[in-house]
């Protein structure tokens, strides 16, 4: 199950662009949901069990796959975020940005904030996986 989430095929590289195109309009937009419903699409999980499943069955390759994995889809991420930012950059005012869902999310408080939501999802995560694939979708 792992493995086969942790594959760098068609599905994932889709839905990584549809996930960055879903974050890059929302923040664009202003609009919270939208930001919410991309990490809903959002695979990199995948790729981040397939590290920590990898590390702790000492399974070396499939930890190299999730890494180049997750580094495939921050660049998927980057390239969809830049071209989204051209794009508003060129057929609307510049200075509105960052609008405050950007500028709330560059602060020191929500990185603190950010690690500390992180840290007890990435411990659900690991239960819903090992306790037969609960998942909350």
């Amino acid at each position: 199950m792992i493995s086969n989430n942790n594959n760098l095929d068609v599905n994932y590289i889709t839905m990584m662009l549809i996930a960055s195109s879903i974050a890059g309009v929302g923040l664009m937009s202003n609009n919270t949901v939208m930001i919410v419903a991309s990490m809903l699409v959002s695979v990199l999980m995948g790729p981040i069990l397939g590290i920590t499943f990898g590390c702790v069955i000492r399974d070396f390759a499939m930890v190299n796959a999730g890494i180049c994995n997750e580094f495939v889809g921050f660049l998927i991420a980057l390239m969809v975020g830049v071209v989204i930012g051209l794009v508003y950059y060129c057929t609307n005012d510049p200075y509105e940005w960052p609008t405050e869902e950007m500028a709330s999310r560059g602060t020191t408080e929500a990185l603190i904030l950010g690690t500390l939501y992180a840290f007890p999802s990435g411990i659900g995560v690991g239960i819903s996986v090992s306790d037969g694939g609960i998942n909350g979708l």
